[in-house]
Protein backbone atom coordinates (compact mmCIF):
# COMPACT_ATOMS: atom_id res chain seq x y z
CA UNK A 1 0.00 0.00 0.00
CA UNK A 2 1.76 3.53 -1.18
CA UNK A 3 1.96 5.54 1.92
CA UNK A 4 1.29 9.46 1.79
CA UNK A 5 3.20 11.14 4.68
CA UNK A 6 0.13 13.27 5.59
CA UNK A 7 -0.64 14.28 9.06
CA UNK A 8 -3.54 16.74 8.61
CA UNK A 9 -6.73 15.33 11.70
CA UNK A 10 -10.09 15.21 10.64
CA UNK A 11 -13.16 13.90 12.87
CA UNK A 12 -16.09 13.34 10.98
CA UNK A 13 -19.50 12.71 12.31
CA UNK A 14 -22.63 11.35 9.90
CA UNK A 15 -26.01 13.11 10.66
CA UNK A 16 -28.59 12.54 8.55
CA UNK A 17 -32.61 12.54 8.49
CA UNK A 18 -33.92 12.71 12.05
CA UNK A 19 -33.21 16.27 13.72
CA UNK A 20 -32.67 14.07 16.71
CA UNK A 21 -29.13 12.56 15.53
CA UNK A 22 -27.85 16.74 14.99
CA UNK A 23 -28.84 17.11 19.09
CA UNK A 24 -26.39 13.61 19.67
CA UNK A 25 -23.90 14.89 17.12
CA UNK A 26 -23.82 18.23 18.51
CA UNK A 27 -23.17 16.69 22.39
CA UNK A 28 -20.47 14.60 21.26
CA UNK A 29 -18.52 17.28 19.54
CA UNK A 30 -19.30 19.52 22.83
CA UNK A 31 -17.40 17.14 24.52
CA UNK A 32 -14.82 16.73 22.25
CA UNK A 33 -13.70 20.12 22.06
CA UNK A 34 -13.69 20.13 25.67
CA UNK A 35 -10.68 17.62 26.55
CA UNK A 36 -9.01 19.21 23.13
CA UNK A 37 -9.20 22.68 23.29
CA UNK A 38 -6.23 22.93 21.31
CA UNK A 39 -7.05 20.47 18.48
CA UNK A 40 -5.11 21.44 15.51
CA UNK A 41 -7.62 19.72 12.63
CA UNK A 42 -11.33 19.75 11.38
CA UNK A 43 -14.44 18.53 12.62
CA UNK A 44 -16.24 17.41 9.68
CA UNK A 45 -20.21 17.21 9.42
CA UNK A 46 -22.01 15.02 6.48
CA UNK A 47 -25.53 16.36 7.53
CA UNK A 48 -29.13 17.40 5.69
CA UNK A 49 -29.34 20.08 8.86
CA UNK A 50 -27.00 22.60 7.91
CA UNK A 51 -28.66 25.14 9.99
CA UNK A 52 -29.22 23.10 13.29
CA UNK A 53 -25.42 22.85 13.50
CA UNK A 54 -24.75 26.32 12.61
CA UNK A 55 -27.01 27.40 15.40
CA UNK A 56 -25.68 25.15 18.12
CA UNK A 57 -21.96 24.41 17.45
CA UNK A 58 -18.83 26.60 19.16
CA UNK A 59 -16.13 26.83 17.26
CA UNK A 60 -17.17 27.06 13.93
CA UNK A 61 -13.62 27.88 12.65
CA UNK A 62 -12.81 24.48 13.10
CA UNK A 63 -16.01 23.22 11.57
CA UNK A 64 -16.99 21.66 7.79
CA UNK A 65 -20.38 21.03 6.79
CA UNK A 66 -20.82 18.77 3.87
CA UNK A 67 -24.44 19.00 2.82
CA UNK A 68 -26.12 16.12 1.42
CA UNK A 69 -29.23 16.12 0.11
CA UNK A 70 -31.88 12.83 -0.13
CA UNK A 71 -31.42 12.99 -3.78
CA UNK A 72 -27.78 12.35 -2.94
CA UNK A 73 -28.36 9.91 -0.63
CA UNK A 74 -30.09 8.01 -2.91
CA UNK A 75 -27.60 8.33 -5.83
CA UNK A 76 -24.87 6.80 -3.05
CA UNK A 77 -27.30 4.00 -2.01
CA UNK A 78 -27.93 3.22 -5.74
CA UNK A 79 -31.06 1.04 -4.92
CA UNK A 80 -29.90 -0.68 -1.55
CA UNK A 81 -31.95 -0.14 1.05
CA UNK A 82 -29.31 -1.16 3.46
CA UNK A 83 -28.68 2.77 4.90
CA UNK A 84 -25.84 2.38 6.71
CA UNK A 85 -24.01 1.42 4.20
CA UNK A 86 -24.00 4.90 3.73
CA UNK A 87 -21.02 5.60 6.27
CA UNK A 88 -18.48 3.65 4.53
CA UNK A 89 -19.57 5.23 1.51
CA UNK A 90 -19.53 8.92 3.02
CA UNK A 91 -16.38 7.72 4.17
CA UNK A 92 -14.58 7.07 0.91
CA UNK A 93 -16.20 10.34 -0.31
CA UNK A 94 -13.99 11.93 2.40
CA UNK A 95 -11.25 10.49 1.29
CA UNK A 96 -11.42 11.48 -2.53
CA UNK A 97 -11.61 15.01 -0.76
CA UNK A 98 -9.48 15.18 2.18
CA UNK A 99 -5.74 13.17 2.76
CA UNK A 100 -4.71 12.74 6.26
CA UNK A 101 -5.59 10.89 9.83
CA UNK A 102 -9.79 10.41 9.73
CA UNK A 103 -11.47 9.80 13.09
CA UNK A 104 -14.98 8.90 12.64
CA UNK A 105 -17.20 8.90 15.38
CA UNK A 106 -20.98 7.95 15.78
CA UNK A 107 -22.95 11.05 16.70
CA UNK A 108 -24.18 8.57 20.27
CA UNK A 109 -20.58 9.22 21.86
CA UNK A 110 -18.54 10.99 24.19
CA UNK A 111 -15.22 11.77 24.65
CA UNK A 112 -13.70 10.60 28.15
CA UNK A 113 -9.94 11.19 27.16
CA UNK A 114 -8.20 13.88 24.76
CA UNK A 115 -7.45 11.87 21.28
CA UNK A 116 -3.56 12.96 21.27
CA UNK A 117 -2.73 8.74 21.68
CA UNK A 118 -5.89 7.94 19.87
CA UNK A 119 -4.84 9.89 16.37
CA UNK A 120 -0.95 8.29 16.80
CA UNK A 121 -2.65 4.84 16.63
CA UNK A 122 -3.74 5.71 13.34
CA UNK A 123 -1.14 5.16 10.83
CA UNK A 124 -0.24 3.02 7.42
CA UNK A 125 -0.36 -0.30 9.34
CA UNK A 126 -3.42 0.54 11.50
CA UNK A 127 -6.58 0.95 11.08
CA UNK A 128 -8.92 1.40 14.90
CA UNK A 129 -12.55 0.04 15.79
CA UNK A 130 -14.12 1.03 18.88
CA UNK A 131 -13.81 -2.12 20.21
CA UNK A 132 -13.54 -6.08 20.29
CA UNK A 133 -17.08 -7.77 20.41
CA UNK A 134 -16.70 -11.17 19.74
CA UNK A 135 -15.22 -13.69 17.35
CA UNK A 136 -17.69 -15.17 14.87
CA UNK A 137 -17.23 -18.90 15.43
CA UNK A 138 -18.59 -17.96 19.55
CA UNK A 139 -22.21 -18.43 17.93
CA UNK A 140 -23.26 -14.63 19.71
CA UNK A 141 -24.92 -14.01 16.57
CA UNK A 142 -26.30 -17.12 14.50
CA UNK A 143 -26.99 -15.64 11.23
CA UNK A 144 -22.77 -14.43 11.00
CA UNK A 145 -22.06 -18.05 11.73
CA UNK A 146 -24.34 -20.00 9.70
CA UNK A 147 -22.96 -17.56 7.00
CA UNK A 148 -19.38 -18.27 7.34
CA UNK A 149 -20.16 -22.31 8.99
CA UNK A 150 -17.80 -24.32 6.38
CA UNK A 151 -17.10 -21.31 4.25
CA UNK A 152 -14.19 -20.01 3.31
CA UNK A 153 -15.76 -16.16 1.38
CA UNK A 154 -13.61 -14.81 -0.90
CA UNK A 155 -13.68 -11.75 -2.19
CA UNK A 156 -11.42 -10.40 -5.38
CA UNK A 157 -11.34 -6.20 -5.70
CA UNK A 158 -8.69 -4.68 -7.80
CA UNK A 159 -6.69 -7.67 -9.19
CA UNK A 160 -6.19 -8.68 -5.11
CA UNK A 161 -7.55 -11.69 -3.51
CA UNK A 162 -8.85 -12.00 0.06
CA UNK A 163 -10.27 -14.38 2.59
CA UNK A 164 -12.34 -14.11 5.25
CA UNK A 165 -13.91 -16.82 7.77
CA UNK A 166 -15.43 -17.43 11.16
CA UNK A 167 -12.49 -16.97 12.68
CA UNK A 168 -12.55 -13.57 12.03
CA UNK A 169 -13.75 -10.76 14.98
CA UNK A 170 -16.81 -8.74 15.27
CA UNK A 171 -15.97 -5.19 16.17
CA UNK A 172 -18.20 -2.28 17.23
CA UNK A 173 -18.09 0.99 14.26
CA UNK A 174 -19.03 3.21 16.45
CA UNK A 175 -15.25 4.83 16.14
CA UNK A 176 -13.53 4.22 13.12
CA UNK A 177 -10.02 5.09 12.01
CA UNK A 178 -8.01 5.28 8.84
CA UNK A 179 -5.30 7.13 7.12
CA UNK A 180 -6.86 8.08 3.71
CA UNK A 181 -4.25 6.08 1.66
CA UNK A 182 -5.42 3.05 2.68
CA UNK A 183 -8.68 4.08 1.60
CA UNK A 184 -8.86 1.25 -1.20
CA UNK A 185 -9.98 -1.44 2.26
CA UNK A 186 -13.18 1.00 2.47
CA UNK A 187 -13.94 -0.51 -0.69
CA UNK A 188 -12.65 -4.11 0.34
CA UNK A 189 -15.37 -3.33 2.87
CA UNK A 190 -18.04 -2.06 0.25
CA UNK A 191 -17.35 -5.11 -1.60
CA UNK A 192 -17.78 -7.15 1.29
CA UNK A 193 -21.24 -5.71 1.67
CA UNK A 194 -22.06 -6.43 -1.55
CA UNK A 195 -21.78 -9.94 -1.07
CA UNK A 196 -23.97 -9.87 2.25
CA UNK A 197 -26.58 -8.53 0.45
CA UNK A 198 -26.42 -10.55 -2.52
CA UNK A 199 -26.62 -13.35 0.17
CA UNK A 200 -30.02 -11.68 1.82
CA UNK A 201 -28.74 -11.48 5.37
CA UNK A 202 -30.61 -9.47 7.06
CA UNK A 203 -28.47 -7.61 10.46
CA UNK A 204 -28.37 -4.31 11.29
CA UNK A 205 -24.36 -4.27 11.91
CA UNK A 206 -23.22 -5.47 8.59
CA UNK A 207 -21.64 -2.68 7.62
CA UNK A 208 -19.62 -3.04 10.88
CA UNK A 209 -19.06 -6.62 10.08
CA UNK A 210 -17.74 -5.42 6.98
CA UNK A 211 -15.35 -2.61 8.25
CA UNK A 212 -14.22 -5.44 11.06
CA UNK A 213 -12.92 -8.18 7.97
CA UNK A 214 -11.78 -5.35 5.86
CA UNK A 215 -9.74 -3.94 8.22
CA UNK A 216 -8.41 -7.44 9.76
CA UNK A 217 -5.88 -7.35 6.68
CA UNK A 218 -3.82 -4.48 8.64
CA UNK A 219 -3.70 -4.37 12.45
CA UNK A 220 -7.04 -3.46 14.36
CA UNK A 221 -6.51 -0.92 17.02
CA UNK A 222 -9.31 -0.01 19.66
CA UNK A 223 -10.59 3.45 20.90
CA UNK A 224 -12.75 2.67 23.92
CA UNK A 225 -10.76 4.01 26.52
CA UNK A 226 -11.01 7.71 24.66
CA UNK A 227 -14.68 7.38 23.31
CA UNK A 228 -17.79 6.20 25.02
CA UNK A 229 -20.56 4.69 22.60
CA UNK A 230 -23.46 4.80 24.25
CA UNK A 231 -25.95 3.25 21.86
CA UNK A 232 -27.13 0.99 24.67
CA UNK A 233 -28.85 3.79 26.41
CA UNK A 234 -29.42 6.52 23.99
CA UNK A 235 -32.38 8.48 25.67
CA UNK A 236 -29.12 9.43 27.68
CA UNK A 237 -28.50 12.25 24.86
CA UNK A 238 -31.27 14.28 26.94
CA UNK A 239 -28.97 14.45 30.21
CA UNK A 240 -26.07 15.56 27.67
CA UNK A 241 -28.27 18.23 26.07
CA UNK A 242 -29.37 19.48 29.28
CA UNK A 243 -25.43 19.72 30.59
CA UNK A 244 -24.30 21.30 27.53
CA UNK A 245 -26.67 23.71 27.33
CA UNK A 246 -28.01 24.23 30.68
CA UNK A 247 -31.78 23.56 29.07
CA UNK A 248 -34.35 20.92 27.78
CA UNK A 249 -35.84 22.85 25.79
CA UNK A 250 -34.79 22.69 21.71
CA UNK A 251 -34.51 19.06 21.91
CA UNK A 252 -36.92 16.68 20.56
CA UNK A 253 -38.03 13.63 22.26
CA UNK A 254 -39.45 10.93 21.33
CA UNK A 255 -41.65 8.43 23.27
CA UNK A 256 -38.52 6.50 24.58
CA UNK A 257 -36.61 9.74 25.66
CA UNK A 258 -39.75 10.72 27.83
CA UNK A 259 -40.13 7.34 29.57
CA UNK A 260 -36.45 7.19 30.61
CA UNK A 261 -36.61 10.60 32.12
CA UNK A 262 -40.15 9.90 33.75
CA UNK A 263 -38.61 6.99 35.78
CA UNK A 264 -38.53 7.59 39.52
CA UNK A 265 -34.84 6.07 39.74
CA UNK A 266 -33.46 7.86 36.42
CA UNK A 267 -35.26 11.20 37.59
CA UNK A 268 -33.38 11.44 41.23
CA UNK A 269 -30.06 9.99 39.62
CA UNK A 270 -29.92 12.64 36.94
CA UNK A 271 -31.53 15.39 38.83
CA UNK A 272 -28.04 15.97 39.38
CA UNK A 273 -26.00 16.69 36.58
CA UNK A 274 -22.27 15.44 36.29
CA UNK A 275 -19.43 17.38 36.49
CA UNK A 276 -17.25 15.55 34.22
CA UNK A 277 -17.42 12.71 31.19
CA UNK A 278 -15.79 9.65 33.48
CA UNK A 279 -19.26 11.15 36.21
CA UNK A 280 -21.41 10.26 33.02
CA UNK A 281 -20.13 6.83 32.45
CA UNK A 282 -21.11 6.04 35.90
CA UNK A 283 -24.05 7.71 36.09
CA UNK A 284 -25.08 5.69 33.05
CA UNK A 285 -24.21 2.49 34.52
CA UNK A 286 -25.87 3.13 37.42
CA UNK A 287 -29.02 3.27 35.55
CA UNK A 288 -28.58 0.61 33.47
CA UNK A 289 -27.92 -1.66 36.63
CA UNK A 290 -30.88 -0.14 38.31
CA UNK A 291 -33.17 -0.50 35.39
CA UNK A 292 -32.63 -3.11 33.16
CA UNK A 293 -33.41 -6.66 33.04
CA UNK A 294 -30.84 -9.33 33.59
CA UNK A 295 -31.96 -10.37 29.76
CA UNK A 296 -30.82 -7.13 28.27
CA UNK A 297 -28.10 -6.70 30.25
CA UNK A 298 -26.46 -9.72 29.35
CA UNK A 299 -27.43 -9.02 25.46
CA UNK A 300 -25.01 -5.72 25.99
CA UNK A 301 -22.74 -7.52 27.69
CA UNK A 302 -22.36 -10.31 25.06
CA UNK A 303 -21.03 -7.45 22.96
CA UNK A 304 -18.29 -5.98 24.70
CA UNK A 305 -14.47 -8.09 25.41
CA UNK A 306 -14.49 -9.54 28.54
CA UNK A 307 -11.46 -7.74 29.33
CA UNK A 308 -13.23 -4.47 28.63
CA UNK A 309 -14.42 -2.15 31.60
CA UNK A 310 -17.81 -1.95 29.88
CA UNK A 311 -18.21 -5.40 30.56
CA UNK A 312 -16.84 -5.12 34.02
CA UNK A 313 -18.91 -2.14 35.21
CA UNK A 314 -22.34 -3.95 34.13
CA UNK A 315 -23.89 -6.38 36.85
Amino acid sequence: MFWRKNDNKYVVYISLIEEIYCHETVCSICSFFSLNPTFDGKIVIYTDNEDFFLKHLPNLEKIIILSIDKERINQLLSGSEYIYRLKILLLLDFSMQYSGKVLFVDGDTFFIKNTKQLFKRIDSKNFVLHCCEYKIDSKINENYYSFFANRILKVNIKGKHFEFSEKNYMYNSGVVGFHTSNAPFLELALALLDEFELHKIQEKTLEQLALSLAFSKLKIKTAYDTVFHYWFIKMYRVVLWQYFFKTKESITLNQSDLGFIADDFVKKTIATLPSSSRDFMNQIFLIVNYCYTATTKFNIKKNFDKKSYIFKKIN
